[in-house]
């Protein structure tokens, strides 16, 4: 059978050029990965490719905006899969099956949603001759521990030999961070393959929020469940709270800081049974100081991400280089300093060392947890340090950068077609 790019590289750069991407979510499925694939389809599309998304669940219809790209196809197969075994599995053989009865494209890219998309994608790109790129935010299976999940040591050490192989066979691999391509190539991954390109911020934060322009809006507080006029200091996490985010450092801080600065809260919006958990905390232990909000819809996050005066990211120790906290790019778009719960090599304590936008703090040093989160309160000067840290990064770690690292790897790929 002849190869979709075994043709003169001539002929193939004056076609217009065609990529398809795979991924469980998108919008308006909720979930970081859907967003970030939604972003980086329009950008391709205004660029002058034939973008073709293959994802789930046939429930959810395509946004009006999406609509008038007309670059732009979404294939949308089955319905929303759970996260459970049998659920990751139906979904990736819908999501194999839809790409390979569809037209071949010069470039296929994975996501990670669901584990071990990147065999689908090489299958896919073998049928049709294309080329493969995985995008990589998450490692799997070696994340799997952190997460709580229980796995055999004799299959954990298959998943992991098979999980390298298939890196090695992609043509191109796509990191969110230094930290994961360094873990990667503790793995055995050729260093040649891996590209690092940071994920990025919702451009619409940065959009002045309409719904509370009002005072008599601004005096309900309706949606977030307090005012400007609270007088308290805010340590802010949003997003999901999962077995990647340890809480027991909340908890004892809170415990703490409730008896000596009773004008620090802590607020949290979002979900995952880190929700739960932190509600029996509350409960148990009488913890005025934490407060819990559904999550929020998204005309409302650009209000409640600049009420933090300074943004809470968390990662357990054991998941540096296999996964980068996407919340953290949001902390910088409302040029908030961030107070980072985590391991220092993580890409997220190596921006705040570059930038000096925030501090980090390992999970277990509770005493340093309470100095910095007092220090952020206390100190006009403390804090307006790590706030011109914040605009500092900010005015690099941009979309637009992260979108053209993009679109300057896929345009080479293309020239080696």
């Amino acid at each position: 059978m002849r190869s979709f790019i075994s043709r003169d590289s001539h002929e193939v750069m004056k076609r217009k050029p065609t990529i398809m991407f795979l991924n469980r979510t998108f919008p308006g499925q909720k979930g970081l990965n859907g967003r970030l694939l939604a972003d980086l389809a329009q950008a391709f599309v205004k660029d002058g490719w034939e973008v073709s998304v293959v994802t789930t669940d046939k429930n959810y219809k395509i946004s009006s905006t999406m609509k008038r790209l007309s670059g732009l196809s979404v294939y949308r197969v089955g319905t929303s899969y759970k996260k459970t075994l049998w659920g990751y599995f139906v979904a990736y053989m819908r999501l194999l099956i839809k790409g390979l009865s569809l037209p071949g494209h010069h470039i296929v890219v994975t996501l990670t949603d669901p584990p071990m998309l990147i065999t689908a994608g090489q299958l896919i790109a073998r049928v049709k001759g294309s080329r493969h790129v995985h995008w990589c935010q998450d490692v799997y299976p070696d994340l799997l521990p952190p997460m709580g999940v229980k796995i055999p040591k004799l299959l954990m050490s298959f998943l992991k030999r098979h999980s390298k192989k298939a890196l090695n066979k992609s043509y191109r691999i796509v990191t969110t961070g230094r930290c994961m391509a360094r873990h990667m190539i503790k793995k055995g991954v050729q260093p040649k393959k891996i590209s690092v390109i940071p994920n990025w911020y919702d451009a619409d934060l940065l959009l002045e929020d309409k719904t509370f322009k009002g005072t008599g809006e601004k005096k309900k507080g309706k949606a977030l469940a307090f005012t400007d006029d609270d007088n308290k200091f805010r340590v802010l996490y949003t997003g999901k709270l999962s077995r990647l985010h340890p809480i027991q450092p909340i908890v004892k801080a809170a415990q703490s800081l409730q008896k000596t600065h009773p004008d620090i809260e802590f607020v949290f919006s979002g979900d995952g049974v880190g929700y739960k958990n932190l509600a029996r905390a509350r409960s148990e232990l009488g913890l005025t100081n934490i407060r819990l909000l559904p999550e929020q819809p998204a005309k409302n996050l650009p209000v409640l991400a600049r009420s933090g005066d300074i943004h809470l990211v968390i990662l357990h120790e054991k998941a540096v280089g296999m996964s980068v906290p996407g919340k953290f790019y949001s902390a910088l778009a409302v040029e908030r300093p961030v107070l980072f719960l985590g391991p220092e090599e993580c890409e997220v304590g190596q921006i705040i060392d570059d930038y000096g936008c925030g501090t980090v703090i390992a999970p277990d040093n509770l005493n340093g947890f309470l100095m910095a989160v007092q220090s952020y309160r206390e100190s006009s000067s403390y804090w307006d340090r790590a706030h011109k840290g914040a605009v500092k990064a900010a005015k690099v770690l941009t979309p637009e950068q992260s979108l053209q690292l993009w679109l300057d790897k896929m345009q080479s790929i293309l020239r080696d077609l």
